[in-house]
């Protein structure tokens, strides 16, 4: 830990770097007095590197905006309650030190602010490559402007895929079954039109004052509009799979939510939160049971139980026991292992047409799928295990829909090289329409998931999937 705080007094000025090996422990390896002198020495970087993260993350925001910097205020606030808690164990070091007592209770206390300090060290860590990139957006402004075009025609290309599996959707199902999704491809593409004007004003910005901070939040703007169009597009794709199961998942979801109104009852949960929350879902509730005997949207009536239950499950989990929140925690792992069956077999099935489907990715694929059959075999028993399989599975996956992806994209390039004819129009917004719709949109950030996402739980900066 001797270079802990060389380390942090780097990530003082770059917002971090990775840690190439493993240090030796010092609670072991120092005598007390080293580690007294090591753990002042990591203390003093330690608060470094925050206040000079501070002034980083001041000088970004008035680059790009405060929006953009939003997710980074938050790691340095989590930053900040680690290193008061370091500091104040180092205090009761400094205390214990002076009393003459014996140094065990000392040396553990001393570990401790290390260990908090390798903490606050790798959360600042995780947000080094993202924290860069934003950086540099003022940079490549006007190219990522010129490169967002391409994208919103790519996106406008495939929304006119999209109209064609809807028109396959609707000669299988009844149409209210598919008022969820009926309107995606529309607004796929109103979301490409918002992403095209964005785009737009950013140039203007550029050309009328060089104004590289208003141009990279009319980026980021485009982005996430763009990010959320895909994500509209991807719910229609994937409509046909989730129809399949959809009578069956809402019926779980009914199952999952009554017992959540049963929990409530049972640790008598009063709270102004809670409450509120209850009462959002009954009516939630008699919607859905209605729409399974009578028939309609079942994907409209999963996803209100789903942000519903969610609801209900954040006001009561200060309520819930130990006990209580890991049956929880395995009944939520058992339903990423089902999805992360279903995405897998998806992809697999792409492979099997795709000029991706290479030797290399059909191995990785056979192995994400063998990875998905062992987290379920540790589900009860190893739940972490069960969940670094899924995660590397999913990595796997999601890489090779990566390249499948990417073969689409070059696709469509040679489709318009050809000059191919493309049906379907991009639709008008209003001014104000176009404003009311970006309000949501910006909170999705660079390379965000939407709510349906695979890699949930939450993806951190830098990778790892930890913050």
């Amino acid at each position: 830990m001797t270079n802990l705080p060389t380390r942090l007094r780097e990530w003082a000025t770059s917002f971090g770097r990775r840690d190439p090996e493993p240090e030796p422990d010092p609670q072991t390896t120092q005598t007390i007095e080293e580690l007294r002198r090591t753990t002042a020495a990591t203390v003093v970087a330690m608060d470094d590197a925050i206040r000079a993260s501070a002034r980083e993350l001041e000088t970004a925001r008035s680059q790009v905006g405060g929006h953009a910097c939003r997710r980074f205020v938050a790691t340095l606030e989590s930053a900040r309650r680690l290193a008061d808690d370091a500091l104040a164990r180092h205090r009761e070091a400094v205390e214990l030190a002076g009393s003459g007592a014996d140094d065990t209770t000392e040396r553990i206390r001393l570990s401790q602010v290390i260990d908090l300090a390798r903490r606050v060290d790798e959360l600042l860590d995780g947000d080094a490559e993202e924290f860069a990139r934003l950086r540099d957006l003022r940079t490549r402004a006007p190219q990522l402007l010129e490169a967002l075009v391409l994208r919103a025609g790519e996106v406008e290309h495939e929304s006119v895929a999209a109209d064609d599996e809807l028109a396959r959707l609707r000669a299988d199902h009844p149409a209210d079954g598919l008022v969820t999704v009926a309107d995606n491809p529309d607004r796929a593409r109103e979301l490409a039109t918002a992403a095209r004007r964005l785009v737009d004003e950013g140039r203007a910005h550029l050309a009328d004052r060089d104004d590289r901070a208003a141009a990279v939040v009319a980026a980021r703007g485009a982005e996430a509009a763009l990010h959320h169009a895909r994500a509209e597009i991807r719910e229609v794709t994937e409509a046909r799979s989730a129809l399949a199961t959809a009578r069956e998942d809402v019926r779980a979801a009914l199952a999952s939510i009554r017992s959540d109104l049963a929990d409530a009852r049972r640790l008598e949960a009063t709270d102004a939160t809670t409450t509120a929350a209850l009462e959002r879902a009954h009516p939630v509730i008699d919607s859905a049971e209605t729409t399974l005997a009578e028939g309609g949207d079942l994907l409209g009536a999963l996803a209100e139980l789903t942000t519903a239950e969610q609801a209900i499950d954040d006001a009561l989990a200060e309520h819930r026991d130990a006990d209580d929140q890991r049956r929880r925690a395995h009944t939520r792992l058992e339903r990423r292992v089902r999805n992360a069956e279903a995405f897998v077999a998806g992809v697999d099935r792409r492979l099997a047409s795709s000029v991706a489907g290479t030797a290399d990715n059909r191995s990785a694929i056979s192995r994400a799928g063998h990875l998905v059959e062992e987290a379920r075999t540790h589900l009860t028993d190893d739940p972490e295990a069960a969940t670094l399989r899924l995660d590397e599975a999913m990595a796997l996956a999601q890489a090779i829909q990566a390249e499948l992806d990417e073969a689409t994209r070059e696709a469509t390039a040679r489709y318009y090289a050809e000059d191919r004819h493309r049906s379907g129009s991009v639709a008008e917004m209003t001014v104000d329409a176009l404003a009311a719709g970006l309000i949501g949109l910006l909170s999705l950030g660079w390379g965000g998931s939407s709510s349906g996402g695979s890699s949930s739980g939450a993806s951190g900066f830098g990778g790892g999937g930890r913050f």
